[in-house]
């Protein structure tokens, strides 16, 4: 099978092209400005710049392009071979940093998919199949449980990341019946040693909060944080890839064994002496002015940006997960998940360097990593 990945550079990308490799499939990447193809361990997917007469070459061929730009940046001629000769499109590319310029998100997230969507409808005698990576958080500020049979119920939404994932996402299903959609919660490192290349999204804000920048963050302690490691979501994904046929129209929530509370998260945070530990207090409580200079910094850069998710109470059903991909095991629970980036982030320096008062604590958890 021949697979078109689009964000091949990204984690949730890497790892889905290592494993597809490993599993003897031909892999084409679209990369826009990244030179190459790195794993959430750091390691280097092997990759060589593709060649229509060139038999696969058990690596990743990439093709230079732009999701944004119409027929995704690739030469008029490439672009018909290889909308001709790909078997699936798995499409990972997106802005998912938080406090972006709107039109970024339109650009990339909404604007992109479509160019996408163009893509696999483009073969006269056939649609390519397509596998949409999408975002739990297409819920909105939605409360309770959450289905993987649901999507627009006139929600509010915390950030125009997750609003452009939603309009992306009712693209694709509208245009494209057949294609997967799989919404990953907050993905991390990974799940046996949270081992991460990129110390984005929930670690800027674990640096704020144990390291005393902030100490009153505006939050509810029963609010819950879904993490996911992302050789759990990888594997969702390959799995899909593979049973594209047998799975064709479904949603799948990849989330994490069970959200973290931040009753929780305060409680893990404990078993670290040296980290402090904020204040949640109601968003009605909450008093901006009332900040030091630094501390406004750190909320305004850094605090404010996420504090959507500190007030939120809900949880992803994975029925679908269960039911129809039987062998994907569940992924670790949150606080355990959160002890090992915890442990991986202090180790690196990334929470501060090693010494006698900052050490890295002995998950009972921990064991050697397996590599999909």
């Amino acid at each position: 099978m021949k697979v078109l990945i689009t964000g091949v550079t990204g984690m949730i990308g890497a790892e889905v092209a290592s494993r597809l490799l490993n599993s003897g499939h031909s892999v084409i990447g679209l990369l826009h400005r990244e030179p190459g193809v790195v794993r959430a361990d750091n390691s280097v997917v092997p990759s060589t710049p593709w060649c229509v007469d060139r038999a696969p070459l058990g690596c990743v061929e990439t093709v230079k392009g732009d999701v944004t730009a119409p027929a995704l940046g690739i030469a008029a001629e490439t672009y018909r071979h290889l909308s001709e000769t790909t078997d699936l499109v798995v499409h990972t590319a997106a802005l998912t940093e938080f406090g972006r310029p709107n039109k970024l998100y339109t650009d990339i997230n909404i604007n992109g998919t479509a160019n996408v969507v163009d893509f696999v409808r483009s073969p006269i005698s056939r649609e390519i199949p397509l596998l949409h990576v999408s975002t739990a958080y297409v819920c909105g500020e939605r409360t309770g449980v959450i289905k993987e049979t649901e999507l627009d119920h006139g929600q509010t939404f915390g950030n125009s990341y997750e609003k452009s994932k939603c309009e992306a996402e009712i693209l694709v299903s509208e245009k494209c019946k057949n294609a997967v959609i799989i919404r990953p919660s907050i993905v991390v490192g990974r799940e046996r040693t949270g081992v991460t290349r990129d110390f984005k999204h929930i670690f800027p804000v674990l640096k704020v909060m144990t390291k005393g920048r902030l100490m009153t963050i505006p939050g509810e302690y029963g609010a819950l944080l879904d993490l996911v490691p992302v050789d759990y979501v990888a594997d969702i994904v390959a799995a899909v890839a593979t049973n594209h046929a047998q799975v064709a129209g479904s949603v799948f929530h990849a989330i994490g064994g069970s959200a973290i509370s931040f009753r929780g998260l305060s409680d893990v945070l404990a078993e670290y002496p040296p980290f402090y530990m904020p204040r949640f207090v109601p968003k009605a409580n909450f008093d901006r002015s009332s900040l030091e200079r630094t501390e406004a910094r750190y909320y305004d850069n850094v605090i404010s940006l996420y504090t959507t998710y500190f007030n939120r109470r809900v949880v992803f059903d994975d029925s679908n997960v269960r039911r129809q991909l039987p062998s994907q095991r569940i992924a670790p629970r949150g606080e355990i998940l959160l002890r090992l980036l915890l442990d991986y982030s202090l180790a690196v320096g990334y929470l501060g360097p090693d010494s006698p008062d900052i050490a890295p604590r002995q998950s009972a958890t921990s064991h050697p990593e397996v590599v999909g």
